[in-house]
């Protein structure tokens, strides 16, 4: 399967900043980062002003790097240090897209011989033990 991709050079664009497209899905297609700026929404979604990202911003950022890291595009190490945001996020949509990626993951690798990283997973379940305590 070919993907087309197109480049968009943004020419104010300050990498120390994170940037964020596709504002409430207007359209319909995956927005894969530069590493730098999945790092920087990274940083900003494990602060205390998390929600200043919409809900709909936030499930659609979790659920493009997952798709894209199934599809082999990025590497799984990026939603999963997105995803380990959601222990402060006691959001139903957000932890919706995660257990759909989860299973997605056990779908792709369940039956395989390839490992999961462990680690990263085991943080994604405690956040998913904590989610669920408080609620």
């Amino acid at each position: 399967e070919t993907v087309d991709a197109t480049a968009i050079p943004i020419a104010t664009y300050n990498s120390s900043q994170w940037l964020l497209l596709n504002k409430q899905q207007v359209g319909y297609y995956r927005v894969m980062y530069a590493p730098a700026n999945y790092k920087a929404l990274a940083d900003f979604l494990h602060t205390d002003k998390f929600e200043e990202i919409h809900v709909v911003n936030r499930m659609h950022l979790l659920d493009d790097a997952f798709t894209l890291a199934h599809g082999g595009y990025i590497d799984y190490d990026v939603p999963y240090d997105l995803a380990t945001y959601l222990m402060n996020d006691k959001n139903f949509f957000t932890w919706d897209i995660l257990m759909d990626n989860i299973n997605r993951l056990y779908e792709i690798f369940g039956s395989r011989d390839t490992v999961l990283n462990v680690r990263n997973l085991g943080l994604i379940f405690n956040s998913l033990i904590l989610f669920f305590s408080l609620n």
